[in-house]
């Protein structure tokens, strides 16, 4: 029968093995952040892989781990990573009432990165448009938090929908939030969701995949199936030629479900 030193004793080493194995990744980290450096590669976020990655890594677990603790921790291992090739800055729009921004922050980006709490979107645009390595969180349900986004669409660009997992009984006061930032590579999946402002005299009724989700009295923001970037996916161009114009403020990955 084996006794109970010799199992604390297989947990340390398979302790150390992981802090090796971590150790390991980290220096490859490096020579990816190295080799992009070489190439004049400036996007360190891609939120398609990141997220290919975790769904990945929580089935091969095959119930064998919590599927969420998993989860979280490849996440903060994730966002480790894209602190060592470029030190991020996070910005989160919130207020006493929504504190959501922040604490969904910090559950996608890691308990090690410094965030800075704003009370205007604008501040924070501004402050992505002028800091390469800076990411915005903003909560869906702030008012016409999407128009600002029009004045700087060629820059920055929403890249993901936090929480990245669903929970299977979500937490009712948490709020959905956006992130956005200008160093960040778009995902180009069918299942992948883009988001645009149109005129509001234009009308999307007749297409599919397409809805309205908000609106001001000169605009409309739609969201789309698929991804915006992607030329030959249906509906974009119905979207075009129906739609006296379309300004694109980014592409996401849906998030995906947890047991």
């Amino acid at each position: 029968m084996t006794d109970l030193q010799s199992l604390r004793n297989n947990i340390d080493s398979i302790d150390q093995q992981i802090v090796d194995l971590l150790k390991d990744r980290m220096d490859i980290v490096k020579q990816v952040g190295k080799l992009k450096a070489e190439k004049g590669e400036a996007c360190f976020l891609k939120p398609d892989r990141e997220a290919m990655m975790v769904s990945s890594i929580t089935q091969a677990a095959n119930s064998h781990y919590p599927e969420a603790a998993i989860a979280g921790m490849w996440r903060q291992i994730i966002s480790s990573s894209i602190n060592t090739e470029q030190q991020l800055q996070i910005g989160c729009l919130a207020s006493m009432e929504n504190q959501s921004p922040y604490w969904l922050a910090r559950e996608y980006f890691g308990s090690f990165v410094p965030i800075t709490l704003y009370t205007f979107i604008g501040d924070m645009l501004e402050e992505c448009f002028n800091q390469p390595n800076f990411v915005g969180i903003v909560p869906t349900n702030f008012e016409n938090w999407w128009e600002g986004f029009m004045d700087y669409a060629d820059s920055i660009s929403i890249f993901a929908s936090l929480p990245a997992m669903k929970q299977h009984a979500p937490m009712p006061l948490v709020k959905p939030c956006l992130a956005f930032s200008q160093a960040t590579i778009a995902p180009t999946n069918l299942n992948d969701i883009s988001l645009g402002i149109i005129n509001r005299n234009d009308s999307v009724d007749s297409i599919d995949r397409v809805q309205i989700i908000d609106g001001n009295d000169t605009h409309f923001l739609i969201q789309a199936q698929g991804c915006y970037m992607n030329a030959q996916d249906h509906p974009f161009d119905k979207l075009h030629e129906s739609c006296s114009s379309v300004t694109w403020i980014g592409c996401y990955t849906e998030p995906f479900g947890l047991h």
